[in-house]
């Protein structure tokens, strides 16, 4: 009969062989489920796994950009299209502003205002929250905002679409995986770690205040 006393025995011994903690989380969890098996089944009338708990995993510490490199990343998109200056102005608001990619995306011309440098932020479950734009990716928002006419006049674009910051190349609302794709290009360009991703702009963010 395997009691709770060999159960924990075994994962003593999972520690002491030094397996991973997730292949001892794996094992643990395939160990719970079949006695709870058994139980649905009638076999055992008590669950040996109920106090059996996996190892705690440790917490990865999130990836960031130091200043020199986020500065080098920042300058990739090129100043002189549409496209490129809306590029940077992505990047200086997912940094400067702590935004996530689904925030920035939703983004809508009356949720700036501009004399503050402060945006309404419309999240999950509709709720909202103040970011802080600072004075140099206000500088870009107001660039691509000006370019953003510019390609807004080239398009026939349905109504619903012109409120949105910002747009793709056909002149609509731009989407996260957009974003994600973007920022694989530049990452490229500037030879950085392939892990850097919109989510490590905000870590930055939160590294540099």
């Amino acid at each position: 009969l395997v009691t709770s006393r060999h159960l924990r025995a075994f994962t003593v011994w999972l520690h002491e062989r030094e397996y991973a903690k997730t292949t001892i989380a794996r094992r643990v969890s395939a160990v719970r489920s079949w006695f709870r098996f058994l139980c649905r089944q009638g076999t055992v009338t008590k669950n040996p796994a109920d106090g059996l708990r996996p190892p705690r995993q440790d917490k990865k510490l999130p990836h960031f950009l130091s200043a020199e490199l986020l500065d080098n990343l920042l300058q990739t998109p090129p100043a002189d299209t549409p496209m490129g200056l809306r590029d940077r102005a992505i990047m200086e608001s997912l940094y400067s502003a702590g935004l996530r990619v689904s925030e920035l995306t939703g983004l809508n011309l009356g949720d700036i205002d501009f004399d503050a440098g402060i945006a309404t932020i419309r999240g999950k479950g509709k709720k909202e929250r103040l970011a802080f734009f600072g004075a140099q990716s206000l500088k870009t928002l107001k660039t691509w905002l000006q370019a953003r006419a510019s390609v807004l006049a080239q398009k026939l674009t349905a109504a619903k679409y012109i409120d949105a910051v910002f747009l793709n190349k056909n002149g609509t609302r731009l989407t996260s995986r957009s974003v994600g794709r973007l920022m694989e290009k530049y990452l490229a360009q500037a030879g950085l770690d392939p892990r850097t991703s919109p989510h490590t702009l905000r870590h930055s963010f939160a590294t540099h205040l």
